[in-house]
């Protein structure tokens, strides 16, 4: 009962883009069929280097979606593709400054007690 609340829960923080967090994004599969989704979409311009411990300029996205709403629309969890001669994962967010960006799927790290998948990104163009 209570992991039914929680995965509730985490639906109405990643999808509510009334009063919460949710943004939408669009998804798109090696295959080219793409859904729009929504869920939590993370961009920060610092990072930290695991050598020296220091905080360095860099980039770290990430997006974070539940793994019913991508099988609702026909997707299944996403994945890195480390052949950069095949196509990757890759999904879509239009910024506050109303650029759209595309960024393709480095690694997923599906939580499936919870039923989310937070997807690291980095800058993509096809």
């Amino acid at each position: 009962m209570l992991l039914q609340t929680v995965q509730a829960d985490l639906g109405t923080i990643l999808e509510d883009s009334a009063q919460g967090f949710g943004q939408s994004m669009t998804v798109t599969n090696p295959a080219g069929t793409s859904a729009t989704v929504t869920g939590f979409f993370n961009d920060i311009a610092q990072t930290i280097d695991l050598d020296t411990g220091q905080v360095v300029s860099g980039r770290t996205v990430s997006a974070t979606i539940r793994i019913e709403l991508l099988t609702s629309v026909g997707l299944a969890v996403p994945y890195g593709v480390s052949d950069s001669s095949l196509k990757p994962w890759t999904v879509g967010f239009t910024g506050v400054d109303g650029q759209t960006q595309t960024f393709r799927v480095v690694q997923a790290s599906p939580d499936r007690v919870f039923g989310a998948v937070i997807l690291a990104l980095e800058a993509y163009t096809s």
